[in-house]
């Protein structure tokens, strides 16, 4: 029976005994001044009532 993932043209290694995917991170995107702002705020403001 073959994989959703080998029917995508996806391969996979062997590792001690396990067959895993082999997959590809995508870079991640630049966080520009403005969203670290919004992540610093997401992360002091209280949210629904609990403080972190």
């Amino acid at each position: 029976m073959i994989s959703e993932f080998e029917k995508l043209s996806g391969t996979y290694h062997n590792q001690n005994g396990y067959l895993l995917p082999d997959l590809i991170v995508p870079e991640s995107p630049r966080v520009d001044k403005w969203g670290r702002r919004y992540l610093h705020y997401l992360k002091t403001k209280s949210v629904r009532g609990i403080r972190r």
